[in-house]
């Protein structure tokens, strides 16, 4: 879980970003308000659909408003109180559980009457934005401040990536074992899947393509594989709200030259991208280096898409190595490097890895194998 110092030194952070310019500042995004304050709801359970909101003051003080389904899971929150409202008791008919909390919210800005509070404006709901009118409060869009202290990742965001790079390893090595002919997207799916329960010690969000036949992505079907064919798994597990993003592209059977040759592209293309990532580098400069690898085998038009992405709370996500991208790598980021080549003579390959940026270049974070 995110520790009690690595939240408060987020906020201080937030509150440097932004300066004097507003008085208490209302994160209503779910993974900001876990970013800020350890406060992770599964999707795994009902309490998905909850509406939660944090209001984080000048002084340092956090209140995390909730609905009484949530109080408990609330308490693991590193915030300094917790104040819920009751939305369902087992005794009468429950009613809207996002009302409920935003009408706790209400309350508190009446009471409080901060005269400018901090919104992230694409993610505040309409009862929210009407709470803060009643209250006389004037909005400062902090969305800018948000993006700006996620680029680097703390010690504790460090190791749920981590953890959740190791699931996704074992993801991949199950896969290795699964893809055969005669097998389904779907029976792939699931030995992928039980490999990386296993490993994480408890329920995953499981996302990914499991995509075979040509196709370059999109969710397991029961399409059965065929010999001569390649498999795409890209798997990307969230895992207490932190993500890992691994890809290998694998033969059904016996791979063709050609198939071999592409792979061997892919390889040279990555370890050009990890020659050039150091802090400093452009994303731009980053993707340069991969599609070089392409255009010197005349094969550059079959890769279409970004040489990799930020990873973290979300992904894609800063940075992005894309050919336009003037933005410089910093320490303590994360990211993926993502080759990719799609000749429909040969089949649709990836293969990604994720990266820590350290002051003096990079540390590869996974380890499963690549390569048909």
């Amino acid at each position: 879980m995110l520790t009690k110092e690595g939240c408060r030194a987020r906020r201080a952070r937030l509150w440097e970003q932004i300066g004097s310019d507003v008085d208490v500042i209302l994160i209503t995004a779910p993974w900001h308000i876990h970013y800020l304050a350890n406060y992770y709801i599964s999707a795994n359970t009902l309490n998905a659909a909850s509406t939660s909101f944090l209001v984080l003051e000048r002084g340092g003080g956090a209140r995390l408003f909730v609905d009484n389904w949530t109080e408990e899971l609330a308490q693991e929150a590193h915030v300094d109180e917790v104040l819920a409202f009751t939305w369902y008791d087992m005794r009468g008919p429950g009613e809207d559980r996002h009302a409920g909390v935003a009408r706790t919210l209400a309350r508190w800005l009446h009471a409080a009457r901060p005269q400018r509070v901090g919104v992230e404006p694409a993610h505040l709901p309409w009862a929210a934005a009407e709470a803060l009118i009643e209250a006389g409060a004037e909005r400062v869009d902090v969305s800018a401040a948000l993006r700006a202290i996620r680029l680097r990742k703390d010690p504790d965001e460090l190791a749920l990536i981590r953890h959740a790079v190791r699931a996704c390893v074992a993801g991949h090595r199950a896969a290795r074992e699964a893809i055969r002919p005669g097998a389904t997207e779907l029976e792939v799916y699931a030995a992928v899947h039980a490999a990386a329960v296993r490993a994480a010690g408890g329920p995953i969000t499981m996302l990914g393509d499991f995509a075979s036949g040509g196709r370059a992505g999109g969710p397991p079907t029961d399409r059965v594989l065929r010999p001569g064919e390649m498999m795409i798994v890209d798997f990307f597990p969230i895992i207490q709200g932190y993500r890992a993003d691994l890809t290998n592209t694998y033969a059904v059977d016996r791979p063709t030259d050609a198939q071999r040759h592409h792979m061997d592209l892919l390889l040279e293309a990555k370890a050009a991208g990890e020659a050039a990532l150091r802090p400093g580098a452009t994303g731009g400069q980053i993707y340069a280096a991969v599609r070089a690898v392409f255009e010197r085998a005349g094969v550059a038009r079959h890769f279409p898409h970004h040489a990799g992405h930020g990873l973290g709370l979300m992904h894609p996500e800063p940075p992005f190595l894309v050919p336009d991208s003037q933005e410089p790598l910093q320490a303590g980021q994360v990211i993926t490097l993502e080759p990719g080549l799609y000749d429909p003579a040969v089949g649709g390959m990836r293969i990604e890895d994720n990266y820590l940026i350290t002051n003096d270049g990079y540390q590869r974070l996974s380890d499963h194998p690549k390569g048909l």
